[in-house]
């Protein structure tokens, strides 16, 4: 039975030259990506509020989806911090990120006067 339903989803996204319907697949994409996108754009404020209320300090994770660049993380983190009235703490957890926050990165967001502590579990 599942791979009628298989089948039945590739013809759908085929065309009748048997080629897949890109424009198609990508509208839908953009259909479903661009309202999380504005929504968030919208309630971020309070989203953020609202995570934090009731906290003393904040803790982020370095990202860990894609890799980013030594110049990335240290806005991803200034950014945190600059954004909140909360003092924030850097988590550097590579063995769940797959990356190693550098020394050279730690310096640089030691000017960030918002940012108070770097944490490196083993």
């Amino acid at each position: 039975m599942r791979a009628k339903t298989v089948q039945l989803g590739i013809g759908e996204l085929m065309g009748s030259l048997g080629v897949i319907n890109w424009g198609g697949i990508m509208a839908c994409g953009v259909v479903v990506t661009v309202p999380v996108i504005l929504l968030f754009a919208f309630v971020q404020k309070y989203l953020s509020e609202g995570l934090t209320a009731g906290a003393d300090v904040i803790s982020a994770v370095t990202p860990f989806y894609y890799k980013f660049s030594s110049d990335e993380i240290v806005g991803y983190y200034s950014e945190i911090a600059d954004k909140t009235n909360m003092p924030a703490i850097i988590y550097n957890f590579p063995m769940l990120t797959g990356y190693a926050i550098t020394q050279e990165s730690i310096v640089e967001l030691e000017k960030n006067h918002k940012i108070k502590a770097a944490d490196n579990p083993i």
